[in-house]
């Protein structure tokens, strides 16, 4: 991406794909509430995935930083094994042990389900910035130099 337009046409790329991919899950009926995912939340995931993917393609500074995308993965995989409709079970009876285990649980737990809504978009976000931030540094260069010409 060269200018803050190709940015912008980047990012409508990408939630265009996204729209696209939701149209045709909804239109066939593909059950996400098996996997885990409710209907808003699979499409945060895949419009959040569709950003990252344009970004990727379009940044070469984003292209450097692909090893975050390893964060995308790691919160599908919680959601695949954990689920966002999860709840704890508070256990009042038993010794002490069994409470500290239940309550390390339910913070692993819920900490688990702060990464699986956060990472997708913090991701598509860090990947916005960093391709904003490579257009600052090329356009930079570009001046400099030119003026070096004259």
């Amino acid at each position: 991406m060269k200018t803050i337009a190709g940015l912008f046409l980047g990012m409508f790329a990408g939630w265009f794909c996204a729209v696209g991919i939701i149209v045709f899950t909804t239109l066939v009926g593909v059950g996400v509430g098996q996997l885990g995912f409710t209907q808003y939340t699979f499409w945060y995931y895949i419009l959040s995935v569709c950003l990252c993917v344009s970004l990727l393609i379009g940044s070469r500074a984003a292209r450097q930083q692909i090893k975050f995308m390893m964060f995308f993965v790691i919160a599908v995989i919680l959601v695949l094994g954990i689920g966002f409709l999860t709840f704890t079970e508070p256990y009042t009876s038993g010794d002490a042990f069994t409470q500290i285990q239940a309550n390390m649980l339910g913070l692993a737990k819920l900490l688990a389900k702060v990464v699986m809504y956060v990472v997708p978009g913090a991701l598509a976000a860090f990947y916005a910035f960093l391709a904003y931030e490579d257009l600052a540094c090329a356009r930079a260069v570009s001046r400099s130099g030119a003026s070096r010409e004259l």
